[in-house]
């Protein structure tokens, strides 16, 4: 059984016992959520309920939690993956703007997103991936559905390109242009399988 996977499931589970007693009502992807971003264990753990049940009061979302963390939302990295693995650059183009609108720090989207790839990545490379990723057991079915779009050869291109992102947002260049950019060139990506599929109908 995966430790770090464990932790988190566990770490959910007591964070929900003491939600209980508080009388506050919050849902399984808050719950995850916290106990993700929770580094430092239970304590700290507890310590994020504290600052968002004052931000929030009784009732307390997933949304919730992005917002008072000031984190990325991470439908919307779902929802933009799925636009590149569709090839659809209209759709990635308007994720783009939601996340410029919605005031989301660009470098921060930009840093989502490589993990969002990487565990993709992992997902696709190994059968037996649990020891290598911390996500709950939702999250997990959830992200294991989206790397069957994907061959391991198109996510480390797109972790390349993604990496070249980051980049070109500390150089000084408009962020919406970068990003623009960026979602138009992912979209676009030719799939290593088709690649492989022309290659093999050349050599034969």
């Amino acid at each position: 059984v995966e430790f770090r996977r464990v932790a988190v499931t566990e770490r959910s589970s007591h964070l929900r016992n003491i939600a209980a007693q508080e009388s506050l009502k919050i849902d399984d992807g808050a719950l995850a959520v916290i106990a993700r971003k929770a580094e430092g264990g239970v304590r700290d753990a507890l310590s994020l309920l504290d600052q968002i049940a004052a931000f929030c009061g009784e009732t307390i979302t997933e949304a919730d939690v992005v917002n008072a963390l000031r984190l990325v939302d991470r439908q919307m990295l779902v929802e933009f993956v799925d636009s590149i693995a569709a090839s659809d650059r209209s759709r990635a183009l308007a994720l783009v703007r939601r996340v410029v609108e919605s005031g989301v720090d660009p470098d921060d989207f930009v840093l989502e997103l490589i993990e969002h790839l990487r565990i993709l990545m992992i997902l696709r490379s190994t059968p037996d991936p649990e020891g290598l990723v911390q996500l709950s057991t939702s999250e997990f079915a959830e992200y294991k559905t989206q790397a069957e779009n994907f061959a391991v050869g198109d996510l480390l291109r797109l972790l390349r390109m993604t990496g070249e992102v980051h980049a070109d947002l500390k150089s000084g260049l408009d962020h919406r242009l970068v990003l623009d950019v960026a979602a138009v060139r992912m979209a676009e990506l030719e799939s290593t399988v088709r690649l492989e599929d022309v290659l093999s109908f050349i050599s034969e």
